[in-house]
């Protein structure tokens, strides 16, 4: 999901819906007037198909999405199913095979500071082999990878000067500061 203002993305298996607050219809909600002081109605559906979307943010205004499947950052609009703008380094083509399982990015005024991946592999779904311990955190844009040995990160977020992820595998939430390499 992500929010920007009075609108709300959510990703499914096969599109990305697009809500828009609407507190003027809340207010008269059947049954429970002057309950609820918002209410999101769908405006838009993307039609995507399965690109395993796992974190969106608004970003200048675009919606950006990780796309796990073709391993990249892609931007959600009407043009496309999507439009890939970022891959990592060691990506070497764009195909839905999962090569690294790109799945969070980090934001911090309004610009996009980090990204997670389960692996730095380049095979279809090569990250597997050392799920346990293959993540890594990279900064964006350069790609350059400035933690490793993660347990399945996944949902950073910046706060701070520090990111906040969780580490699915040792059922914990860490505290990391990038530019010390610590956690």
């Amino acid at each position: 999901m992500a929010m920007n203002k009075n609108r709300l993305a959510v990703a499914t298996s096969n599109e990305v819906v697009e809500l828009k607050n609407r507190p003027e219809l809340a207010k008269s909600y059947p049954n429970k007037k002057d309950v609820y002081d918002g209410i999101f109605i769908p405006t838009v559906r993307y039609n995507t198909s399965n690109l395993a979307l796992h974190d969106m943010e608004y970003v200048n205004n675009q919606l950006i999405a990780v796309n796990t499947a073709f391993s990249c950052l892609s931007v959600i609009d009407k043009e496309h199913s999507f439009t890939p703008f970022w891959q990592p380094p060691f990506i070497s083509e764009l195909a839905a095979q999962d090569r690294c399982h790109l799945n969070g990015l980090a934001v911090e005024d309004n610009k996009i500071k980090y990204v997670i991946a389960l692996g730095n592999t380049n095979s279809r779904q090569g990250w597997r082999d050392k799920k346990m311990s293959g993540g890594i955190l990279m900064e964006y844009p350069t790609g350059k990878i400035i933690l490793d040995g993660l347990a399945m990160p996944h949902s950073p977020t910046y706060l701070q000067r520090k990111i906040i992820s969780a580490q699915f595998c040792q059922r914990r939430i860490d505290l990391c500061k990038p530019q010390k390499r610590n956690l």
